[in-house]
């Protein structure tokens, strides 16, 4: 019985069967309409891939967010304006009347220069430029010049000064240089070397800025201009009703890169100025010690500048461009799918087409086939399978009826190999 079963084992165990291939019958339907059909489906996924997948999209282009930096600097201007010029101004006039019509009373103006009204100095990632300011003077006692880490050395009284204003911050200029990383791209710029602008709040440009530049430099005013604030005599929406001169304004400067597909080392960037409304912008300068009994401290209000890096950046990718076309293919099986459906389901045709693209196969009975070189006679497969223990008996018959061949199987040979052996029986017994 063990070796019955070993050569069965070994005769379903071949190449043949390991290693077999099954493939997707094709079946042609000459119909004009499916053929119709099935074009402009082709052609459409085409145009879908190639036109806007491809060239609109650029879906052969590996994109990424990139990384950067920016920092600013302030610069007052060569020329001061006369305070007879300036409307905020109190040596020149009480009051000044608001973007809204409202009136709001002046203050002293000082001149001060760029340095002067950075505070925090020192890059960073935002700029403030200081509009209004005020300043605390502590008395301490004297003793405190030599030794002003004694618990004496609290402040004891205090005398606030009134608020002044900066004389024409709008003038000021801010210097802005940036540069950006690609960490997937593996790309590499500063800002001096790529082709800017400044947008306005519409999206319209407003300046081009040319290659090969130490930096970018803006008035104040021109910011202004591009976040649509106009005026610094602009309401601000505080409590307190005063004018963004008098309260402070946070602006976003978006700095958006981008390079060209064709060649990823020329790259491109845009300078967009958001407005935040409602945002009290101050800072707080620390106590300073100003001789004998004397500190100073102050708060200044101020016009703030938050640089934030954006946009995308590419180079030409082969897997991506390998990954747009197989969306294409999957498109074309889902357009196959849809003409299988209707001319399975939906056409007057319908029976016909499925009969024609599916093949149904029934199989009678199937146990225990084994290769036709090994069954000689009826009496020799009795006897294996008997010993397979399918038969109770050697003795117990079976008839060749019962047993479905595969049409692989050449059923004529076997018939040929039957009636060979029958007659060489019937020889020998005669």
């Amino acid at each position: 019985m063990s070796n019955s079963v070993l050569s069965l084992l070994r005769a379903q165990c071949t190449l043949d069967n390991i290693l077999k291939y099954q493939t997707i019958k094709m079946v042609v339907i000459r119909d004009r309409k499916l053929g119709a059909l099935h074009w402009i489906f082709l052609i459409l996924i085409i145009i879908f891939v190639v036109v806007y997948s491809i060239y609109f999209q650029e879906g052969y282009v590996k994109t990424e967010v990139p990384f950067g930096s920016a920092r600013g600097t302030m610069q007052q201007p060569e020329v001061f304006k006369n305070l007879s010029e300036l409307s905020y101004c109190k040596q020149t006039q009480p009051s000044s009347i608001l973007s809204d019509g409202s009136q709001l009373n002046n203050n002293d103006c000082i001149y001060l220069l760029g340095q002067d009204i950075m505070y925090p100095p020192g890059p960073r990632g935002y700029t403030s430029g200081t509009t209004r300011l005020k300043g605390v003077t502590y008395s301490v006692p004297e003793s405190c010049e030599k030794n002003p880490v004694l618990p004496a050395c609290a402040a004891l009284s205090n005398t606030t000064t009134s608020p002044q204003y900066v004389a024409d911050i709008e003038s000021f200029t801010l210097f802005i240089e940036s540069s950006v990383y690609g960490e997937k791209t593996k790309l590499i710029k500063q800002s001096s070397e790529c082709l800017g602008t400044l947008l306005d709040h519409n999206g319209k440009i407003m300046r081009t800025l040319p290659p090969n530049r130490t930096g970018d430099i803006f008035s104040i005013q021109t910011l202004l201009d591009a976040a649509g604030v106009y005026s610094l005599e602009t309401k601000s929406k505080l409590v307190g009703q005063g004018s963004l001169r008098y309260d402070g304004a946070l602006f976003v400067v978006l700095i958006s890169y981008e390079n060209d597909s064709a060649h990823s080392d020329i790259f491109r960037y845009s300078y967009s100025i958001v407005y935040i409304p409602g945002l009290d912008v101050v800072t707080f300068e620390p106590s300073s010690y100003y001789g004998p009994g004397r500190r100073v401290a102050s708060n200044k209000h101020s016009v703030t500048f938050v640089y934030l890096i954006t946009g995308q950046v590419g180079v030409f990718d082969f897997l991506t461009t390998l990954t747009t076309i197989i969306n294409g293919m999957v498109l074309t099986k889902v357009s196959s799918i849809i003409i299988d459906f209707l001319l399975t389901y939906i056409l007057p045709s319908k029976k016909i087409y499925t009969k024609s693209k599916y093949d149904q196969l029934h199989v009678e009975s199937k146990r225990v086939r084994r290769r036709s070189q090994i069954l000689s006679s009826p009496l020799d497969f009795s006897q294996s399978m008997s010993d397979v223990g399918l038969l109770s008996s050697p003795s117990s018959s079976i008839s060749m009826s019962n047993i479905t061949i595969s049409d692989n199987i050449d059923i004529n040979q076997d018939d040929n190999n039957s009636n060979s052996n029958s007659n060489s029986n019937n020889n020998n017994s005669n």
